[in-house]
């Protein structure tokens, strides 16, 4: 759910003047504004509770059928978190709720507080659907998982009020502070747009500058926030801790930490959070930590480690400049075909063409970035000649030990660590209740996954396919960013971008005024 915040906070930084003076014009009153919310919120309780009794009602009848009940039941969680985002988006936009809201006419500096009530519905709604659906939730994670397991960890079922909190810190504070704090700055830089055009010698995109640094920097320092968001403490010395840093040691990751997250065992998972060294943590969750022996723990560190290694961060960004290249160049497009086309429609086509390339590109993207992590935490727990016990070709040459040449890899994993590595992504998907084979659109299946690491171990040919891939995609990634930015600050300087226009300085006989691209006037 943490796309979908992203999503929706995004949508904070457009058409806020252009929905009051649409709204305004349209006579809307407070009551309506307050009505389209509440529709909204009923919807969503309404779906969401539908969802839960149909799931419980499914486990009594058929409680053998427990794999297909999960499948369903996130089918439907999937379909109600599009609700939440698409239906906010509606209200947004079409209602005349932030309308209302922004006519409140704050101040830059606390216009944040409108932006907050504007996207409080959706808060709302998330919590509602957390609440509704934790009996589910709590059904999926007592059955027994087998003789002797459970799917439960030491810390036991969380209460509903602690898996709400843990929802909201996980999936929306992580999202809600950065933003808040970059749309804080954009806030500002629109009150005062004028003055810091003239600062930076009449540019129409200064505005735009100052909130990217802000951004980056926000970024950047992220992780110094989301320790404290995630309720995360140093991991304490120990045998396991000291094998960790070895690990870390061996495979060229550095970190400020190695931490543990504390979820009341709901999270069975690890991440490496920060870009760089100086503000990067290593983060496993206390359900990982008690359900899982330490070669699991390093198998799944392995993977996370992978995508900082493999700089999967990195090419996300140029993803991101390749996207936002590619849905300007495709609203200027627009604009130039179509003069008299609106705002709103510019919009609605920047919209389209950014949910297209985000759908499709970016999915794909990430689905092959993490089957190469999973590659990458093969790799890592590698073992050596006396203890791999099962053939594979890194240790055919009994005559070598290749447990730490990473080298040795590039025709696929160790067949032993593979095996390893499956395990713990059958325990992670064990543990947090999923089915499998449940389909995801960042990461592929489970089980699709499982089985393609293992097919790598045992198939060079494949194993040099996929690297080969992987190589054409960061290619194209620096390919389209250079050529893209090259081609945009070209058109920028010469050419007659239209999307800029609503940003340029006009004077007129009163006085100087800026016009900002939602049309909003600064004297």
């Amino acid at each position: 759910m943490i796309l979908h915040t992203v999503i929706v906070f995004g949508m904070l930084f457009f058409r806020r003047d252009s929905a009051l003076a649409d709204n305004a014009e349209a006579g809307s009153s407070w009551i309506l504004a307050l009505l389209s919310a509440g529709v909204y919120l009923m919807i969503s309780l309404a779906g969401s509770v539908a969802s839960t009794r149909l799931a419980l009602a499914r486990l009594r009848d058929t409680p053998d059928k427990l794999s297909e009940i999960v499948r369903r039941h996130h089918r439907h969680v999937d379909l109600l978190r599009g609700y939440l985002v698409a239906g906010f988006a509606v209200l947004f936009y079409v209602s005349p709720w932030s309308g209302q809201v922004y006519a409140l006419e704050l101040g830059p500096w606390a216009k944040i507080v409108a932006d907050l009530i504007v996207v409080g519905p959706y808060l709302a709604a998330a919590a509602l659907v957390w609440a509704t659906t934790y009996p589910v939730d709590r059904a999926f994670r007592e059955p027994a998982a087998g003789p002797g397991e459970s799917r439960v960890s030491e810390a036991g079922v969380p209460s509903c009020w602690a898996f709400i909190l843990y929802n909201l810190r996980f999936h929306v504070l992580i999202v809600a502070l950065p933003m808040l704090a970059i749309l804080f700055a954009s806030n500002a830089v629109r009150g005062y747009g004028g003055t810091l055009r003239r600062w930076l010698f009449g540019w129409p995109i200064a505005p735009d500058i100052a909130v990217g640094a802000v951004a980056m920097i926000v970024f950047i320092l992220s992780p110094l926030l989301m320790r404290r968001v995630w309720t995360v403490v140093p991991m304490p010395a120990g045998s396991l801790r000291d094998r960790l840093e070895r690990m870390c040691a061996r495979i060229g990751l550095g970190c400020r930490g190695i931490m543990i997250w504390k979820s009341d065992g709901m999270m069975i998972n690890a991440a490496v959070m920060g870009v760089v060294r100086p503000v990067r943590y290593i983060l496993l969750s206390d359900g990982l930590l008690e359900s899982m022996n330490d070669r699991q723990i390093e198998a799944v560190l392995g993977h996370e480690a992978g995508h900082v290694r493999r700089r999967h961060i990195e090419y996300f960004l140029l993803f991101a400049l390749v996207a936002t290249l590619a849905v300007s160049g495709i609203a200027e497009a627009a604009l130039h075909l179509f003069p008299a086309m609106s705002g709103g429609a510019v919009e609605a086509v920047g919209g389209a063409a950014t949910l297209v390339i985000w759908g499709l590109g970016f999915g794909f993207i990430s689905r092959r970035f993490e089957r190469e992590a999973d590659l990458f935490g093969a790799a890592s727990i590698t073992p050596d000649l006396e203890t791999c016990t099962l053939p594979c070709r890194v240790h055919a040459d009994t005559a070598v030990d290749r447990h730490d040449d990473f080298a040795a890899h590039r025709e696929g994993p160790c067949a032993a660590a593979a095996a390893v590595f499956v395990s713990a992504l059958d325990r992670v998907a064990l543990l947090n209740g999923l089915d499998p084979e449940e389909p995801s659109w960042r990461h592929s299946s489970i089980a699709s996954r499982m089985r393609h690491l293992t097919a790598l171990a045992a198939d060079p040919a494949m194993a040099r396919r996929f690297r080969r891939r992987l190589t054409q995609i960061r290619a194209a990634l620096i390919a389209l960013s250079v050529l893209g930015s090259a081609a945009s600050a070209a058109y920028v300087a010469w050419g007659d971008p239209m999307l800029l226009r609503g940003v340029a300085a006009t004077q007129t006989d009163s006085g100087r005024i800026l016009v900002d691209r939602t049309g909003a006037a600064e004297r």
